[in-house]
């Protein structure tokens, strides 16, 4: 059984779920704030080339804030219980404070990203359906980079600290 903790948040930590927080709440403003100037039917679908190539009721903006909500609701809930995610060694009573901190960053700082391109995603549906044409590509490429590069870096300083620090 692995030791359950409580650890200190870092202020690293604190101030990446006062983004991630701010990148929840700014989709319900951007919607909110837009709703009455949307069109009935706005795009739901972008091909490869960042063009839409399917439309469908403004209604879909609102189970886009739902599921960004659900998953927002849901990592924050995980990372208050370190001791229950999977890790690439084995925790010891010497590691485990270590390795949960460094776990519980990973996962704050991919609900952050995440959290962001559903803002970025819901902001473009919204300007795109106002009729301002801006390109898909930074929306989604940059926060797949940082979810790409963020693991490889977790990987190189969980297994790198596995001396008991």
């Amino acid at each position: 059984m692995r030791p359950r903790l409580l650890i200190p948040w870092s202020s690293s930590e604190k101030w990446l779920e006062a983004i991630s927080a701010a990148g929840m709440l700014g989709p319900i403003w951007i919607v909110a704030h837009s709703w009455g100037h949307l069109p009935e039917r706005i795009p739901r679908h972008y091909n490869f080339a960042g063009e839409v190539d399917a439309y469908g009721g403004k209604e879909l903006l609102l189970v886009l804030i739902a599921i960004h909500l659900s998953m927002w609701l849901g990592l924050t809930i995980l990372s208050r219980y370190p001791h229950i995610y999977n890790y690439p060694l084995q925790i010891t009573e010497q590691n485990a404070a270590r390795q949960y901190r460094l776990a519980r960053q990973l996962l704050i700082f991919v609900k952050t990203v995440v959290t962001w391109l559903f803002m970025g995603i819901i902001g473009h549906i919204v300007l795109t359906g106002l009729g301002h044409l801006y390109p898909l590509w930074p929306v989604i490429v940059i926060p797949l980079l940082l979810l790409f590069v963020a693991p490889i870096i977790y990987l190189v300083r969980a297994v790198g600290s596995n001396d008991g620090r």
